[in-house]
Parts: C-alpha cells; sequence; structure tokens
C-alpha cells in the first residue's frame, strides 16, 4: 500500500505546461508539445490537504497560472509571498514562517 502525504506542496506551480505554452508562445503548434503536463487535471485527484506558494511578483510563471491551479481543487490552501519572484520565493521570510507554521502544525 502506498503511503499517503500529510501535505502536497507546490511552489509556484502552472496550471500545465500546454496552458503556459499557449501563454508564452501561443504561435507555436499545440502538436510540438507531447507532454502537456496536465497539474490542473491531477491536482483535483489529491485526497490529502494542499498547499500552493507563490511569489507575487515570478516573472518566470505568472501567478495567474498557479492560481487556477488552486480553482481546480476548492479545499487547496493558496498562499502569495508578497514581492517574492520565481528564484528567490524560498528567502521570504513569509515563505518560510507560512511554510514552518503549517508543517508544524501536522
Amino acid at each position: 500500500m502506498a503511503a499517503k502525504p500529510d501535505l502536497t506542496v507546490l511552489i509556484s506551480p502552472y496550471l500545465s505546461l500546454k496552458a503556459m505554452a499557449q501563454e508564452r508562445y501561443p504561435w507555436l503548434p499545440s502538436i510540438i508539445n507531447r507532454y502537456p503536463m496536465r497539474s490542473d487535471e491531477w491536482l483535483p485527484q489529491i485526497k490529502t490537504p494542499v498547499m500552493i506558494l507563490h511569489g507575487s511578483i515570478d516573472s518566470i510563471i505568472p501567478i495567474a497560472q498557479s492560481e487556477a491551479l488552486a480553482r481546480t481543487r476548492p479545499q487547496t490552501e493558496f498562499v502569495v509571498v508578497p514581492s517574492a519572484g520565481h528564484n528567490d520565493i524560498h528567502k521570504s521570510p513569509i515563505y518560510l514562517d507560512t511554510l514552518t507554521a503549517r508543517l508544524v502544525a501536522l
């Protein structure tokens, strides 16, 4: 029997690779993307708690991608980390404090 995590934490996730490609490269034929990586299909299947953290100034993966992903599973805890980007979110005290508090509560 597979173990179930007490909490799944996603940092700056995208809705799907397909959605990211359409947003960033709308001129690119979708047939090229052989691996759509549909987080939007996988997330609703998770039965245990999920937390998404995303930096408010992420220039790699737009925050709208994570917001849309969180809406696919309404009980998902969504946390915006103010003034954090994609590559520095882990340095934010809000990120660290939020994640620590959530993990300690398990």
